[in-house]
């Protein structure tokens, strides 16, 4: 059975171009995005990434 390992980013203080530039650092990484919340406060964003565990 797949195992998962999980990461979550927050993106406070992120310009547009930096978040790209995050994104595409953690898919070379093997990180994909699964989902986009925005914190509790309504503020911010915080993106859920999940990659298989080794």
């Amino acid at each position: 059975m797949q195992k998962w390992e999980y990461r979550v980013v927050n993106c406070y203080g992120l310009s547009g171009a930096k978040k790209v530039d995050v994104l595409n650092q953690l898919g070379e990484e093997g990180w994909q995005l699964v989902s986009v919340t925005f914190t509790d406060d309504g503020t911010n964003k915080e993106l859920y990434l999940k990659r298989p565990k080794n």
